[in-house]
């Protein structure tokens, strides 16, 4: 069974299916999993959500996939570009922002027709993207084959649409999270010899300021409001967090969190962990945002 990411919406949370091809959705007010509330494309990879639909990106069949949210029906299928193996999406400002991890470039989509109105060259294998003020920040995850070599941070001004500089990162940057006008990103290594590490932008400058030797494997990360940032872990087995305020680590590699994730979301209420349970059903674990002890679980 092969996982992407959850995405959490007042009391709804969307798990993507990569191998069944399906989309679950978890209502915890009303205690209900469907597992299969909607079908999905070939290797459906990241979920994106707004006031009206679900949009999910099919690396395989390089299109995005409108579905409503109430039906869980698909809509349409917006086609990327031949070849582009679309890996993430963002909406800002009624445009839809799309990684092409094959094609090294950013696509700007408009969502309701699915006409792709441009593109621009940024880095090897980009992926995850974030945006701060009138700038997107995207992750290249740098040349697998070469041993990551490229990984940086490409920022693009999103008024012309072009590109301003790459900021070079620690190996195979793949998530990104903006948290009190600062960027993070986490780099998850290179899986043997060199380990993973958050790398902090300062965004007014678009310059590095700092790396979080958090070790491990880290992959998502989420921000409470305190300041405590929770890295999921890549493999699934382990939670790290740091202070997203002084980058001092709190939980690295060498002493986790007692709880496994390989992806997770939260509010103000609890935070959510997606554990893969490799080889088995995976399940979404409930804990208290304050106290993170056990609210609930959902298996599906």
């Amino acid at each position: 069974l092969a996982l992407c990411p959850f995405i959490l919406g007042a009391q709804i949370i969307y798990v993507i299916n990569s191998q069944s091809r399906t989309l679950s959705r978890i209502d915890l007010q009303a205690n209900e999993v469907e597992n299969s509330f909607a079908f999905l494309g070939n290797v459906p990879n990241k979920l994106v959500v707004d006031e009206d639909y679900l949009y999910v990106i099919n690396s395989g069949d390089n299109s995005v996939q409108k579905i409503s949210k109430s039906s869980g029906l698909t809509l349409d299928n917006h086609f990327v570009a031949i070849g582009s193996n679309p890996w993430d999406a963002v909406i800002h400002d009624g445009y839809m922002y799309i990684s092409g991890l094959f094609s090294s470039r950013i696509y700007k989509m408009d969502p309701v027709s699915g006409e792709v109105l441009a593109s621009v060259v940024v880095g090897a294998a980009p992926e995850a993207m974030a945006i701060w003020e009138s700038k997107l920040y995207v992750c290249n995850a740098g040349n697998y084959a070469q041993n990551y070599a490229g990984s940086s941070v490409s920022v693009i001004d999103l008024e012309s649409f072009s590109l301003l500089k790459n900021i070079p990162t620690t190996l195979n940057p793949q998530f990104i999270r903006v948290h009190e006008g600062v960027i993070h990103v986490s780099c998850t290594g290179n899986w043997a010899d060199i380990a993973g590490a958050i790398c902090i932008i300062d965004p007014q400058t678009d310059e590095l300021v700092h790396t979080v030797a958090i070790g491990g494997t880290p992959g998502n990360l989420w921000m409470d409001e305190p300041g405590t940032a929770y890295v999921a872990d890549n493999s699934g087995y382990s939670l790290y967090s740091y202070n997203a305020l002084d980058y001092s680590p709190l939980h690295p590699a060498a002493n986790p969190l007692p709880f496994a994730a390989s992806d997770l979301i939260g509010n103000n209420d609890f935070i959510a962990l997606l554990n893969p349970n490799w080889g088995s059903n995976a399940t979404v674990q409930i804990l208290d945002h304050e106290s993170l002890s056990f609210l609930a679980k959902r298996g599906y």
